[in-house]
């Protein structure tokens, strides 16, 4: 799924890292979302597939004898071989002016955000019931099991900012609108005092 978006970029660049041409040596079909993917795969019309969590843990419970060869964090760290992180999935956005007019709110969204990030790594048994009880679509076993595979951790610009800027490159040159049509510079970022 996400034809153009970053799991895309990212395996496509991994093939790349491994000698293989995505356009040529491999036969790459999109679904158009999440939801397709575990039946795609249960039903037989796919034999190999990309999966996410916590789709990959709905897969295993079913169909349990599902192999799975490699793990696309673990393959990025020994492509790129920055850090134990492998590649950021995701950020937090806050507009300049609520950092400007109420910095103490942005810093405590973030030490409350992190701290949750930490609690459901810790207790994933407690998270998936959790997010069963919120009616998330998922049940709570699903979710304790793809918690570890999950990658959510909360890191701060400063250790992370070699893994952001690389990423960042490789979207560009992938297609420059992927971030905006130029290269992020040092105003993308902020760092909590």
């Amino acid at each position: 799924m996400g034809k153009g978006l970053v799991p895309d970029i990212v395996f496509r660049t991994l093939l790349q890292k491994n000698g293989l041409d995505p356009d040529k040596d491999v036969n790459l079909i999109y679904l158009s979302g999440a939801t397709e993917l575990a039946p795609n795969f249960l039903n037989g019309k796919a034999k190999i597939s990309m999966l996410p969590e916590p789709v990959l843990s709905t897969v295993l419970s079913k169909k349990p004898d599902t192999n799975v060869f490699l793990d696309l964090q673990e393959e990025w760290k020994k492509a790129f071989g920055l850090s134990k992180a492998g590649y950021p999935q995701a950020g937090i956005l806050v507009k300049e002016d609520l950092i400007n007019n109420d910095p103490q709110l942005v810093k405590d969204y973030i030490n409350v955000l992190a701290e949750g990030m930490d609690w459901i790594n810790e207790n994933p048994k407690e998270a998936g019931a959790m997010a069963e009880e919120l009616e998330l679509g998922l049940t709570a076993d699903i979710v304790e099991k793809s918690m570890p595979g999950n990658n959510i951790r909360h890191e701060y610009v400063k250790d992370v900012r070699k893994e952001l800027d690389q990423i960042f490159e490789i979207m560009y040159e992938f297609n420059p609108e992927t971030v905006g049509g130029k290269l992020p510079d040092d105003g993308l970022y902020y760092e909590i005092n």
